[in-house]
């Protein structure tokens, strides 16, 4: 799973989104500079500064049109022609009509050399938008000097407008080599990403190992030593041969990634998890327990195919611990609903232990109880007392069905 952008698309991504933000940019410098010469030529009484500052309507829908359904490289022809002659129109009316206006070096004009300066956005490569920014900050200045000749005024460089363009040429050259390096990074964290992913299935993988080595050997060497001497009954013959079966293959964890991809299509079926649990429990009872249900089974319905392999792997697990460790024939399974989950309690009777007090060596507890329920997003939660019993609270979130 990556995150953020894709470094694939990342340099195509981000240079539409840079192209984007620049046109914002010469949209809102156009409109900046409309409103200062309409406010110009309200200040002046000439009219017709103001009709000419009107002009500028039309690269601005031009710019519009770029931004949102044609950013192609006529279109951008097309703003610096109608942008150059809205230029040409109101520097020649302002240079003509307002008094004070003696030079070309003003900020309205300044401001649409640098928009126009901003058709760089409809390049795609480096080059072009290097030859883009130059035609539009070239033409806006052979504009403002033909508009000086005009009105027989003074054309004069404005410092705005060239260290605007600089600017713009800088972020062509710039920003393009910036993405790259980030797509780089992109990439690079990508990877590394996906390494941790394949350590943690790697880790998944072993923990599930170990839980079903306990489940499985160690559970049957358990059996096999409670049965009186004798032949074994068909019932725990079959056991103990698919069991043993399921040891010695050597893809069983392929085995049980098609059991998952089985068991989440099942889930679908209302009845799936409880079924399962059910099977769970039938399957511990081979082992001499007598087991006692009670509460709301259907609470078991809603659970996810994750949750639902977890607590009975767990709960068949907790089972395995009465006969081995508790030295008890009956148990009680409560299932109840709790909340946006279910709650699974076994209670047996038998010698308890201090739950502080367990060996590191106890796999079954760690591995195929608490580990199962909380890789499902549940909990623990153990009460024991030496000589008194004792009941562990398994508690599983439902989650979203498949």
């Amino acid at each position: 799973m990556a995150l953020g952008i894709p470094a694939k698309f990342a340099p195509l991504l981000l240079s539409r989104a840079l192209s984007r933000q620049l046109l914002v940019y010469a949209i809102c410098l156009l409109v900046t500079a409309q409103v200062a010469l309409i406010a110009m030529g309200i200040y002046a009484g000439q009219f017709v500064v103001v009709a000419a500052a009107g002009v500028f309507f039309i690269p601005l829908l031009v710019l519009m049109g770029m931004m949102f359904w044609f950013p192609y490289p006529w279109v951008a022809a097309i703003y610096l022609a109608t942008a150059g002659t809205a230029l040409y129109i109101a520097t020649s009316a302002v240079l003509t009509l307002v008094p004070n206006a003696t030079t070309t070096a003003l900020a309205p004009f300044a401001l649409v050399s640098i928009a126009m300066t901003l058709v760089t956005s409809a390049a795609a490569t480096v080059p072009g938008r290097v030859v883009l920014a130059i035609v539009g900050s070239g033409l806006s200045t052979l504009v403002l000097v033909a508009a000086a000749t005009t009105a027989q005024s003074e054309f004069r460089w404005d410092a705005r407008a060239v260290i605007g363009a600089l600017v713009i040429i800088g972020i062509a050259f710039i920003v393009p080599g910036q993405v790259t390096l980030a797509s780089k990074a992109q990439a690079a964290f990508d990877a590394s990403l996906a390494e941790a992913q394949e350590d943690g299935a790697r880790a998944n993988v072993n923990r599930e190992a170990i839980a079903r080595v306990h489940d499985t050997l160690l559970a049957d060497l358990t059996v096999v030593a409670r049965i009186k001497p004798g032949p074994l009954s068909p019932e725990v013959r079959a056991m103990l041969e698919r069991e043993l079966a399921h040891l010695v293959s050597t893809d069983w964890f392929v085995a049980a990634i098609d059991q998952s991809e089985k068991t989440a299509e099942n889930a679908r079926q209302p009845s799936f998890a409880a079924e399962m649990f059910l099977a769970a429990i039938d399957s511990s009872a081979v082992q001499g327990l007598d087991i006692n249900m009670s509460g709301d089974i259907a609470a078991l319905d809603p659970l996810s195919a994750e949750a639902a392999l977890a607590l009975t792997g767990a709960v068949g697990q907790c089972l395995s611990n009465v006969v081995a460790h508790a030295h008890m024939t009956r148990v009680d399974v409560v299932v109840l609903p709790s909340g946006d989950g279910v709650t699974v309690t076994v209670i047996d009777g038998g010698v308890g232990f201090e739950p502080d007090a367990v060996a590191v060596d106890r796999l079954g507890l760690r591995f195929s109880v608490r580990s199962r329920i909380e890789s499902a997003g549940g909990f623990v939660t153990i009460w024991s007392t030496p000589g008194h019993g004792t009941a562990i609270m398994l508690q599983v979130p439902y989650g979203a069905n498949p």
